[in-house]
């Protein structure tokens, strides 16, 4: 198992020093780079390739409870005539969004009312 033997005493320990040498073999080195560059460029590897949560949201709220708030907040601009987001939404979906069909609310809910606010403080004129 990729050439480490009888030093490390739990099978996990040796699978993540297995899998972390495999790592270090990827790490492509430039000719002539001293032993502090070559380190840097696998720690750097390393994290780019192996600790970054790509697809995690950031932040991330867990709490139902907030999607329960973007869902009555979405509601205020629905109900108003004037608000500038209508032209750019359906309004039929966004309704059922907040009157709670759904589960992929939050982050419709959340452009929706993003951009209504901007819309507003910027006082943007849509012609459509």
């Amino acid at each position: 198992m990729c050439g480490i033997t009888g030093w490390i005493s739990y099978e996990r320990d040796l699978t993540t020093e297995c899998a972390t040498l495999e790592a270090l073999a990827e790490v492509p080195h430039l000719a002539g780079e001293s032993g502090h560059e070559q380190r840097m460029r696998e720690i750097s590897y390393l994290h780019l390739t192996r600790f970054l949560q790509l697809k995690s949201p950031y932040p991330s709220t867990q709490d139902p409870r907030y999607t329960d708030e973007l869902r009555n907040e979405l509601k205020q601009p629905l109900d108003d005539a004037d608000s500038p987001v209508l032209a750019l939404v359906n309004a039929a979906a966004a309704r059922a969004a907040a009157d709670g069909g759904g589960d992929g609310v939050r982050s419709g809910a959340e452009l929706v009312l993003g951009l209504d606010a901007w819309l507003r403080a910027y006082d943007v004129e849509l012609d459509l």
